[in-house]
């Protein structure tokens, strides 16, 4: 069997794992408390396994005693919730013609000066029946 980087794959692993622990740096915030590792591994080859489930392991044996684990799981829950709201107002803007119709009139306005974006987005939100926009 032919190998997929030829002769010298070890030293294209490392060389590849250096690049992506590089990007962990660039990406992850400097003032975390973990610093996640890169961690090679191979379901093909069956190795490296272990080694992130072990790092899974430390992960969960240092934050889950603090609570972390639950403040995010409810943030995003949260972010979740305005998520499904986000997604309900865009299907109603632009599941009616009538209503995309006047959002359409109503962005114009915005963008021409004839009309306020409070003014508009109180129109748009009676438009699909939500009322009354909250106070600005």
């Amino acid at each position: 069997m032919r190998q997929p980087y030829g002769r010298n794959c070890s030293a294209k692993k490392s060389f590849t794992s250096d690049i992506n622990q590089n990007a962990m740096r660039l990406v992850h915030p400097a003032d975390s408390p973990w610093n996640p590792p890169v961690v090679t591994c191979s379901a093909v080859k069956n190795t490296g396994i272990d080694a992130i489930w072990s790092q899974v392991l430390k992960h969960r044996a240092r934050f889950e005693p603090t609570g972390w684990f639950e403040q995010h799981r409810r943030a995003q829950m949260v972010r979740w919730m305005w998520d499904l709201v986000n997604e309900y107002i865009d299907r109603l803007l632009h599941g009616k013609p009538e209503i995309r119709a006047i959002s359409t009139r109503v962005e114009s306005a915005v963008r021409s000066g004839s009309m306020t974006a409070a003014d508009g987005a109180e129109t748009v939100l009676r438009a699909i029946g939500l009322g009354e926009a909250a106070p600005s």
